[in-house]
């Protein structure tokens, strides 16, 4: 989140970061499951990078020496305006001791950063600051503090920065990128349209079919529970998208899916990369320290927009030739029948339709495994809920959605599994403030 200064033109980035209690592991924003294979890994890249040492010769050695230190004469003197710009004149909360000019850098948690920010709350409170590299984070640990921040000052707290490498590696248009505005508006409609409560009741037909075809899976009891979890999280998020049924491992949907979670995880943490704080650095060489990620970001880039591309232009085919099963890129297609469409309405729908998977898989997938460990761990629950699920449904079919409300046990673990492991937790929201004021 970026917190302006009250002088005028003068703003900072800061990155506000809701975890909850939850002790969970840190998962990848878009990440895909730990049970999906990294074939995805071996994919050639679209661009190449040649590297050469800076102490290799060249035929130009004298214009190479003249590039490093015309790269360190930029670098040196922006790494250090970063690091001694003004402090804000607004108060920040309170947290842990920080080194000069470097902030939290070396205390900043590498792996479950969740698990450390928790226990720093219960010494500095449910609202901590943090800083890095002249770039402040706010962190919320509480549901209440998280309701008074990002609900009832919505207003104040509804933009986000730039992710630069993001952008790099193709992941634009997307809702979880865009900045406060039309554009944004525009995209948040369109998920409503699809996606409130009685809109949903369209897909219900598409998780029954898959869900039976889950519990057939793993009725075979051949000890590939978690692939099958993948399948079919995978399997009604593509449906829903884009109307396609995956059934077998080696669909290429899944390809494209499990390709996109390597190029993900190998962007970094989303505003938290050298390119993210020093936006500059995406100009310079390869060989440049600190231009990893945004060499990643545009090596990879061709698998998002395979994501984006390929998909789409399968749906359009299907819906000139009458083949295309409802979905919501088809719907989207349908409204916009008759006229030409533009560049940006395009992308629009391209942009929509590949959310769908990363807002839903993952989380579904990490829902339904933390079920089958309770019921492990927990055997006298499953025999009370097996035991109502007889009663109710009998032994002749599977549970509907109809049947919800009779099954009260039921709900109350599926509402007991979601409470104790968040699904969507712990979630990294970068918002500026739209107002010269702090929290």
């Amino acid at each position: 989140m970026c917190v302006k200064n009250g002088r005028k033109g003068s703003q900072r980035r800061t990155v506000l970061s809701f975890l909850g209690s939850s002790h969970g592991e840190s998962g990848a924003p878009f990440g895909t499951t730990s049970a999906r294979t990294e074939r995805a890994a071996s994919q050639p890249t679209s661009t190449s990078f040649h590297h050469r040492s800076l102490g290799q010769s060249s035929q130009y050695p004298a214009m190479d020496r003249l590039l490093v230190y015309a790269s360190l004469a930029v670098s040196i003197p922006l790494l250090a305006w970063n690091l001694t710009k003004s402090t804000r004149k607004i108060p920040l909360p309170s947290g842990p001791p920080a080194d000069p000019f470097i902030g939290h850098l070396l205390r900043f948690p590498s792996e479950n950063p969740e698990v450390v920010f928790h226990e720093w709350s219960k010494q500095y409170g449910d609202v901590i600051h943090l800083s890095m590299l002249g770039r402040s984070i706010v962190v919320v640990d509480s549901h209440q503090a998280a309701v008074d921040l990002l609900e009832k000052r919505s207003a104040l707290y509804s933009d986000r920065p730039k992710f630069i490498v993001f952008e790099l590696m193709g992941w634009d248009p997307d809702v979880v990128f865009l900045p406060y505005g039309q554009r944004f508006r525009k995209h948040r409609k369109l998920f409503h349209t699809y996606f409130m409560q009685k809109s949903c009741l369209q897909f219900r037909p598409v998780q029954l079919h898959n869900a039976h075809l889950l519990v057939h899976g793993l009725m075979k009891n051949e000890g590939k529970h978690n692939q099958l979890l993948a399948r079919y999280t995978t399997a009604i998020a593509i449906r829903i998208a884009y109307g396609h049924q995956i059934l077998s491992d080696d669909d290429e949907y899944i390809d494209i899916l499990d390709t996109m979670g390597t190029a993900v995880r190998a962007g970094g943490l989303p505003g938290a990369t050298p390119i993210d704080a020093f936006p500059i650095l995406q100009h310079f060489p390869s060989w440049f320290p600190g231009t990893h990620y945004a060499n990643a970001a545009r090596a990879w880039r061709w698998a998002i927009r395979r994501l984006y591309d390929l998909p789409y232009d399968s749906v359009r085919k299907q819906m000139a030739d009458g083949s295309a099963k409802p979905s919501v890129l088809a719907m989207q297609l349908e409204a916009a029948a008759g006229r030409a469409l533009t560049g940006e309405e395009i992308e629009d729908m391209k942009g929509t339709a590949a959310i769908i998977y990363a807002a839903g898989a993952e989380t579904t997938w990490t829902a339904i495994s933390t079920f089958l460990l309770a019921m492990v761990l927990y055997p006298e629950c499953q025999k009370i809920g097996q035991g109502e699920v007889d009663r109710v449904v009998g032994r002749d079919r599977l549970p509907t959605f109809e049947d919800r409300d009779s099954l009260p046990y039921i709900d109350c673990v599926i509402q007991e599994v979601l409470r104790c492991v968040p699904s969507f937790l712990p979630v990294y929201l970068y918002d500026q403030v739209l107002t010269p004021t702090f929290l």
